[in-house]
Parts: structure tokens; C-alpha cells; sequence
């Protein structure tokens, strides 16, 4: 079953996100790019040697890829992440990446960008890419300080496109769920082990003609990243609501390994970029079912894809307040 809504706020920030950094750019980005830093400003302090000149930074030069070229490497980036690991995302890793070398390769991906603007201390863009008989749709953002990659802001989801031009939300898709299988809640257990933190929100009760959400958030410190499953609430029995998180949409944040300690210590407005509640909406999921995190692990890095948390409906507000 499938079932569809508008897109979802994640990807509705990185529309924000490249619009505004758009607007404050008057020449657009063309396809292919070599961006140089300026040669270091000598010092006027006397030296015995001859003096050589500073050799100049330049970023490493991407080609830019036609559309068929492009498909095929996302896939591949999803199935094995340019085979490093977690805080790094395709190749492109916080702390150690230059923005100028992840805008060059980021920059080969614009023939299939529905929005797309780069600069060098920021930058968004979303992919549109054929996905069975719906679009996949990752997405990229990310911030920069002195020149090098501070946090990157990732996700995967699948989309329909509307009949006024828009995009919605598909859940529950098995091409979707193919395509992104190393993102899956047991792959990314059976790669990182056990969370220090699992979190979750939803609400209590799903309003007339409108989606109510149930998200799930594992909180890795030692590698970095903050991930979360966005679906859909469901009705259980005996007045639980579920979860399901096979059946939605991906988003990460990811930094330097060990720079935060608790969820609490992420800032809000790298948090807030992959999650539809705010902080206090969230339960730790010994207060909000009947797991904790141990128990978490030991279920779901086997699960077949049937698995979903159940919780009280009690505990949760209504939409909107």
C-alpha cells in the first residue's frame, strides 16, 4: 500500500536553503567548476633563503555527468556510501572535506537537480532520479567554516509528481525501500551497533484529511550522526499508535565524531533539519513503549521489514498543539 502526502519539511528547508543562497548570488553555477583560494599574503619579515611562492589550493576537478551517468552513480553512492563510513557522506566527510572540493562534486550532479545553489559556505541541492514508478529524491546540504565542511544535512525519500508540478511523499515503496537498503534501520544497527540515545514523537490521534507523523531518531556520538525515520502514524489495537519506519523517508545530520554528547548538546538548528518536532516533543523510548534502547537493538537489527514500534496514544498530543 501506498500512501502519499505533501512533501515533507525536510526538503522543503533545503528548497529554503538554496533559494536564500540563490538570492544572494547573482551568477548562477555552471555545470563545471574549479574554484582557487588565494595564494597566502606573504610577511614582510626578512628571510636568509630565497623566497618561493606559496602553492595555490585548487579543488578537485569533477566531470560534470549527463542524466543516465548521474542516475547510475547515486545508486551506487546509496548502496555503498563511496565505502566510507558515517560521519562521511559520498566521500564528502565533516572536518576533513573542503567545501571547494565538495562543491566541485556536488556540482557534477546539476542536470538532475531540481534545486541547486552552491557557495562556499553553504549549499543545497535535491535530486530527482527515476525509481520504479515513482521519483527517489536525495537530498544534500551543508555548512562550512574557514573553508572546510563543518556538518552535512542528508536524506533520502521517494516522491510522485503531482498533477499542478509539485511533489508528494510516497511511503511504503519497495523500490524506494531497494534503493536505499544500506539506510535501512537494520543496516545502519548491524553497521554502528547499539544508539546511545533512540527517541521518538508521533501524536495521538490522525486529523480528517490531514497526515499525522511518527519519527524515530537513533542518536550515534561516537560516529557523529543523528538519524531519523519519518513516517506516518498508524493505528495499533487497545489504543496504541505505531510506527513503521520501513516505510518512510531518511534524514541525517552528521559532524565531527565526538563533538556532541547527548541530543540535548546538538544545536537546534542542526537538529531541526532533519526533524519534524521540536526537542521537547520527543520521549526516550523506556518512557514511550515497552523497549529500551538494548531491547531496541536486539529486535529490530533483524527485522524482515514487518517490525513497528508501538506506543500508548495517551502520551501524545494532538496535531497542532
Amino acid at each position: 500500500m501506498k500512501y502519499f502526502i505533501k512533501f515533507n519539511k525536510f526538503v522543503l528547508f533545503f528548497s529554503i536553503l538554496v533559494i536564500s543562497c540563490t538570492a544572494s548570488s547573482q551568477t548562477p553555477q555552471v555545470s563545471q567548476i574549479t574554484i582557487t583560494l588565494d595564494t597566502p599574503t606573504q610577511t614582510n619579515t626578512p628571510r636568509i633563503e630565497t623566497p618561493t611562492a606559496a602553492p595555490i589550493a585548487t579543488a578537485t576537478l569533477y566531470p560534470a555527468l549527463n542524466s543516465e551517468d548521474a542516475y547510475e552513480l547515486v545508486f551506487q553512492l546509496l548502496k555503498d556510501n563511496s565505502n566510507c563510513k558515517l560521519p562521511c557522506w559520498w566521500g564528502i566527510t565533516p572536518n576533513e572535506t573542503t567545501s571547494q572540493d565538495a562543491i566541485s562534486f556536488l556540482n557534477s550532479f546539476s542536470l538532475i537537480a531540481s534545486t541547486y545553489s552552491m557557495r562556499i559556505d553553504r549549499g543545497g541541492m535535491i535530486l530527482r532520479i527515476p525509481n520504479g514508478d515513482d521519483i527517489l529524491s536525495p537530498y544534500i546540504g551543508f555548512n562550512s567554516i574557514d573553508g572546510n565542511i563543518e556538518t552535512l544535512t542528508v536524506g533520502v525519500s521517494q516522491v510522485t509528481k503531482t498533477e499542478n508540478g509539485g511533489y508528494e511523499e510516497v511511503y511504503d515503496d519497495p523500490a524506494f525501500a531497494k534503493a536505499i537498503h544500506s539506510l535501512t534501520l537494520p543496516e545502519i544497527l548491524k553497521s554502528y551497533g547499539s544508539p546511545k540515545e533512540v527517541l521518538i514523537a508521533t501524536y495521538s490521534l490522525q486529523p480528517l484529511g490531514w497526515p499525522a507523523f511518527f519519527e524515530i531518531q537513533l542518536f550515534y556520538p561516537n560516529h557523529g550522526f543523528l538519524i531519523v525515520y519519518h513516517t506516518l502514524m498508524e493505528f495499533a489495537k487497545n489504543e496504541y499508535i505505531q510506527g513503521c519506519p520501513s516505510k518512510g523517508s531518511i534524514g541525517i545530520s552528521l559532524w565531527e565524531a565526538d563533538k556532541y554528547a547527548s541530543i540535548k548538546d546538538i544545536p537546534n538548528e542542526i537538529r531541526e533539519n532533519v526533524s519534524g518536532f521540536s526537542l521537547s516533543s520527543y520521549l526516550q523510548i523506556d518512557k514511550a513503549t515497552n523497549m529500551n534502547t538494548e531491547s531496541f537493538y536486539n529486535s529490530f537489527k533483524n527485522d524482515d521489514g514487518t517490525l513497528c514500534l508501538e506506543t500508548p496514544s495517551v502520551l501524545w498530543p494532538f496535531p497542532g498543539q
